[in-house]
């Protein structure tokens, strides 16, 4: 028995190797697309060529019994060996093109795969004709002291033309990684890179030292490499679905749009989510997202979709597909509409889903990635219900989404321009039959939309952060109006004015408030900040710091909503309200009488508890009449006045009889 050659442990090494990373891949469960079933292939194929290579040197060496007879066999073995090996050039290009979305150009140009054909299959006609003329390699017999030893693979004259074949297509490899080096990760771009000069640094050293067989070693370790960078892969999925993350679609919409592949996606938004989930819990809520999930595969696979699912979180999911057509794409998208709308059952658990969804086309809707990203993140902001199945065209023309599509701008030139303006509603005191006080409302006005709904403009201003730059102008624009019309001379005691909970968070608002007071050389006592219910809850300590400088300074405090929200009344006598402010929908619906006693009861309670009641929202005589008979200290509304800008609040205030003006 020979000792056992060195290039068969070389072999062995690399199949042990070929063995851990084809059972990695396949157990982990993670690689469902077309590109990782192109690298299990190239693992398969190499880990093929390496087992036959392995039994030809078993072979050459003389590790089987020497028979003459077993030479067709040998034969046989190298065919095998060279008709795999010629695979791998070609078939690691192919996984190349398909990793950086490249696929559809190939498919688009049959030229362009003609001549990338063309290696490949002088390769193969070489290997074909290699037994009538042994142009590539042939096996010699060895014999020692006249008796047959082994047989020896010795290498033929045109040998080289499977050097310079599989070198075209490294050649365009290499070309296509760097020219395209922006679609891949730095360790993913360098790994796909290694495997070229590692496998041509292997076979150089097998040229030099005719012993040293390590190609496939060297090939095996180039592909463990590249699946290491793949560790990553898990980060890019969703850990309790399975799908791909927001992260994976990122990436994965950059690289096509980079490309100009065209691909379908179908944006799902669970629009009640948030509320879902408060209801059912993290469980429940689990087990609804991969009941959808489910669902949702059943029915592209049901349309013919190649398709991957993305959970962006907040049920929000995206489809992309590359080969349905737009009669599927619409017949899916309007079934996962049909299903969502269906009556959902969670142990025992009712729920009824709100969906909105949108059929995008790219690059056809859009061709740059900057703008596909912003328009999903509009969709999922802003877009509150699509009617059935939308596409891009019948949403970018819907003047509320360019509106909260162009608002982010808006408000960033007005806070440039200082274009908002301050309008003023007057309160009433029933007990002194006058008008001691103004709420101030900010208001933004456009050419193209007219004025934007406070509630719209302030709610996204607290989202981009941009709402300290708006209070600082709103600010100003109070203390110079409290300042030089002298509101005290005409009997205006205070202006009050809402404040963000997120306003109070700011370091430095209460030194901001201060130097805005003494530059216009207003008293803290003729203001008042408005606070919701949820702001009295908060028990950050930036905000109660603030809370306190506020107080001490002799800012008065109110608190805005009351009745709609969720009234604690331990939390808000702990604070330094002074005024309750019942909202206008909590006044209509308890003004009725059946409910009157409610309002009344309120009113008491409040009063009881050291604090003034102010009703908002009272817009007849019949309503006023009521409160006032209930005791209520201020009253507000449209049946004394809406708000007035300026220059109208001051020529109608200056100097009236307060019984004349309603």
């Amino acid at each position: 028995m020979p000792n056992f050659p060195m290039t068969v442990i070389f072999d062995l090494c690399a199949i042990v190797i070929l063995i851990v990373i084809l059972v990695t891949l396949v157990f982990r469960k993670v690689l469902k697309t077309g590109v990782d079933r192109y690298l299990i292939s190239i693992v398969v194929i190499v880990l093929a060529t390496t087992v036959v290579d392995f039994v030809g040197e078993l072979f050459s060496k003389g590790f089987f019994p020497p028979k003459q007879e077993l030479k067709w066999v040998c034969y046989t073995v190298y065919y095998f060996y060279f008709f795999l090996r010629n695979l791998h050039a070609p078939i690691y290009l192919l996984y190349i093109i398909k990793a950086s979305e490249m696929w559809h150009m190939l498919l688009s140009n049959k030229r362009i795969v003609f001549i990338g054909l063309i290696p490949l299959i002088v390769n193969t006609v070489t290997v074909l004709i290699n037994p009538f003329n042994h142009c590539i390699f042939s096996l010699d017999e060895v014999f020692v002291d006249g008796v047959f030893a082994h047989f020896k693979y010795v290498d033929g004259s045109l040998i080289i033309i499977q050097y310079i074949c599989n070198g075209i297509y490294m050649a365009m490899g290499i070309s296509m990684l760097f020219s395209y080096r922006k679609l891949f990760r730095r360790d993913k771009f360098c790994a796909l890179v290694a495997l070229y000069p590692i496998n041509l640094g292997a076979i150089t050293i097998q040229a030099l030292t005719g012993e040293l067989l390590i190609e496939m070693l060297a090939v095996s370790l180039a592909l463990l490499f590249l699946v290491m960078t793949l560790r990553d892969e898990e980060g890019m999925r969703d850990p309790i679905l399975g799908v791909m993350n927001y992260r994976s679609f990122n990436n994965d919409m950059r690289r096509i749009l980079f490309v100009q592949k065209p691909v379908n996606i179908i944006l799902i938004n669970i629009l009640n989510w948030k509320a879902v989930y408060s209801i059912l819990g993290n469980e429940n809520s689990i087990v609804l997202l991969r009941r959808l999930k489910a669902k949702f595969e059943e029915i592209f696979r049901k349309h013919h979709f190649d398709q991957v699912i993305y959970y962006l979180e907040q049920g929000f999911f995206a489809v992309i597909d590359d080969k349905a057509t737009p009669e599927n794409l619409q017949a899916a998208a309007e079934a996962v509409d049909e299903y969502i709308l269906e009556d959902t059952v969670i142990n025992q658990i009712f729920m009824e889903l709100n969906s909105a969804i949108c059929c995008v086309k790219c690059p056809t809707d859009f061709n740059k990635y900057p703008d596909f990203l912003k328009f999903v993140e509009d969709f999922r902001k802003y877009i509150t219900d699509t009617k059935g199945v939308a596409d891009v065209k019948y949403i970018q023309e819907d003047k509320d989404f360019q509106l909260k599509n162009e608002l982010p701008e808006i408000i960033a030139n007005a806070i440039m321009d200082k274009s908002f303006t301050m309008y003023y509603q007057p309160i009433y005191s029933p007990e002194k039959k006058a008008f001691i006080a103004a709420e101030a409302f900010v208001r933004l006005k456009t050419e193209k939309y007219g004025y934007i709904p406070p509630a719209l403009f302030i709610k996204e201003a607290e989202s981009s952060g941009s709402i300290h730059q708006i209070w600082d102008i709103i600010i100003e624009k109070i203390c110079s109006f409290v300042s030089k019309n002298e509101l005290r001379v005409i009997g205006f005691e205070h202006i009050d004015i809402y404040i963000s909970e997120i306003q109070f968070m700011e370091t430095d608002f209460s030194e901001k408030l201060q130097r805005a007071l003494r530059k216009y050389r207003v008293s803290p006592s003729m203001l008042t900040f408005e606070l919701k219910e949820t702001a009295i809850m908060n028990e950050q300590p930036a905000f109660v710091r603030n809370i306190k400088r506020l107080d001490a300074l002799g800012i008065k405090f109110a608190l805005d909503d009351y009745g709609v929200g969720t009234s604690n009344m331990c939390r808000i006598s702990q604070m330094p309200i002074s005024v309750v402010k019942m909202d206008r929908e909590f006044i209509t619906k308890t003004a009725a009488d059946n409910n009157s006693s409610i309002l009344k009861n309120t009113v008491s309670l409040i009063n009881e508890a050291g604090m003034k009641t102010l009703a908002e929202g009272v817009e007849d005589e019949k309503t006023a009449e009521l409160l006032m008979g209930m005791g209520c200290d201020f009253l507000q509304g449209y049946y004394y006045s809406k708000p007035l800008s300026e220059q109208d609040f001051m020529e109608k205030f200056h100097s009236y009889a307060a019984d004349e003006l309603f």
